[in-house]
C-alpha cells in the first residue's frame, strides 16, 4: 500500500513539473512573439543582426531592407514568420540570396523585391504562401527565376514582373490562383514564355509589353475574361496570341500594337465584347479577320460590341480599316478550307452527280 501511495505522489509531481515546464514555454514564446517596434528599416548587416539577436518572430508593420551596401546575409531574420505590412528588399548591391526570410509565410500588404544587382534567386522566400495586396519583382538584373515562390497560391490585388534583364520564365508561380488580379509583365529582355501563370482563371488589368524574346501567351490559357484593359505591345517575337483564345470578353480597353512578327489575331476570336476602346495599330505582318465578328460583321458598326472609339492601322493589307477587315473576313461554313466547307462542297458534288437539276433549283 506504501508503494502505491509513493507511485501516486510521483507521478504527481512529474505531471506537476511538465505543467510548469509546458506554462513556461508558452509564456516565453509569448513574450518572444511580437517585434518591440511596428516598423524596421535595416541598412545595414549590425541592424539586421541585431533584430535576429532579439528573437522575436512578427513584425507589426514595414521590415524594409533597402538602400545599403554592406548586406551580404539575412540569416539573422529567420526567427520571423509574418510580416504585417510590407516585406521590402531594395537596392542591395551585394545580397545574392533571401534565404533568412524562409520562414517568413505571410505578408500583410505589399512584397517588393527591387534593384537588387547580385540577386540570383528567390528561394529564401519558399515559406511564402499569402501577400495580402501586391507582389512586385523589379530591376533585379541577375534575377534568373522566381522558382522561390513556389508556394505562394494567393495575392490580393497585383503582380508585378518588370524589367529583369536574365529572368527566362515565370514557372515560380505555378501555384498562384487568385482571379482578378492586375497583371504587369514588361520590359523583360529574356522571358520567352507566361507557362508559370497557368493556373490563374481571370485577370483584372492584363499588360505584358517590351518582352524581347517572349514568343507565345500560351500560359494564359486558362484565362477567361478580363477586368480591365488587355495591352499586348512590343513584344518584337510574338508571332500569335493563341494563348488568348478561352477571352470571351474585357471590361475596358483592348490595345494589341507594334508586335513586329504578329500575324493574326486569331487567338481573340472568342472575345464577345469589349467595353472601352479597340486599338489594333502597327502591326506590320497582322491580318485581323479574328476581329470580324467583334466588329459587328457583316454590316460592322453600329452592329459592333465595342463601347469605346474603335482605331485600326498601319497593319497588314486588310488590317487598317473596318471596312478592310469585315470584307477580309470568310465565316468558317463558307470557306472551302473549313470542315464545314469541305463537307458542303462534298455534299453538294454528291447532289450534282445524282441530278445536277435539284442542286440547282436549290439554290
Amino acid at each position: 500500500m506504501k508503494r502505491v501511495i509513493e507511485l501516486v505522489k510521483h507521478k504527481c509531481l512529474c505531471a506537476t513539473a511538465l505543467l510548469l515546464i509546458t506554462s513556461l514555454g508558452w509564456s516565453s514564446m509569448a513574450a518572444a512573439a511580437v517585434c518591440s517596434s511596428t516598423n524596421y528599416v535595416l541598412s545595414t548587416q549590425a541592424e539586421v543582426d541585431a533584430l535576429g539577436a532579439t528573437g522575436c518572430d512578427s513584425v507589426a508593420g514595414n521590415l524594409e531592407i533597402e538602400y545599403v551596401t554592406d548586406i551580404t546575409s539575412l540569416d539573422g531574420l529567420s526567427n520571423i514568420t509574418s510580416v504585417g505590412r510590407n516585406l521590402t528588399v531594395g537596392d542591395n548591391d551585394v545580397l545574392t540570396n533571401l534565404d533568412g526570410l524562409s520562414n517568413i509565410t505571410s505578408v500583410g500588404r505589399d512584397l517588393v523585391i527591387s534593384s537588387n544587382a547580385a540577386l540570383t534567386n528567390l528561394d529564401g522566400l519558399a515559406g511564402l504562401s499569402s501577400v495580402g495586396r501586391k507582389v512586385s519583382i523589379g530591376y533585379n538584373d541577375a534575377l534568373i527565376n522566381v522558382d522561390g515562390l513556389a508556394n505562394l497560391t494567393s495575392v490580393g490585388e497585383e503582380v508585378g514582373i518588370r524589367d529583369n534583364a536574365a529572368l527566362a520564365n515565370l514557372d515560380g508561380l505555378a501555384s498562384l490562383t487568385s482571379g482578378g488580379l492586375d497583371l504587369f509583365i514588361t520590359y523583360n529582355a529574356a522571358l520567352t514564355n507566361l507557362d508559370g501563370l497557368a493556373n490563374l482563371p481571370s485577370a483584372g488589368q492584363l499588360n505584358i509589353s517590351d518582352n524581347d524574346t517572349l514568343v507565345n501567351l500560351d500560359g494564359l490559357a486558362n484565362l477567361t475574361s478580363i477586368g480591365k484593359a488587355l495591352i499586348i505591345g512590343l513584344n518584337p517575337v510574338l508571332t500569335d496570341l493563341d494563348g488568348l483564345a478561352s477571352i470571351t470578353s474585357v471590361e475596358n480597353d483592348l490595345r494589341i500594337s507594334t508586335n513586329y512578327v504578329l500575324t493574326d489575331l486569331g487567338g481573340l476570336a472568342n472575345i464577345a465584347s469589349v467595353g472601352g476602346d479597340l486599338y489594333i495599330a502597327s502591326n506590320p505582318e497582322l491580318s485581323c479577320e479574328g476581329i470580324a465578328l467583334l466588329l459587328g460583321w457583316p454590316n460592322g458598326p453600329p452592329d459592333d460590341s465595342v463601347g469605346g472609339d474603335i482605331t485600326i492601322s498601319s497593319n497588314a493589307i486588310g488590317c487598317n480599316s473596318i471596312a478592310e477587315v469585315l470584307a477580309s473576313y470568310i465565316p468558317p461554313s463558307s470557306n472551302p478550307g473549313s470542315v464545314n466547307g469541305r463537307f458542303k462542297a462534298l455534299l453538294q458534288a454528291v447532289q450534282n452527280a445524282r441530278g445536277g437539276g435539284r442542286g440547282k433549283q436549290a439554290q
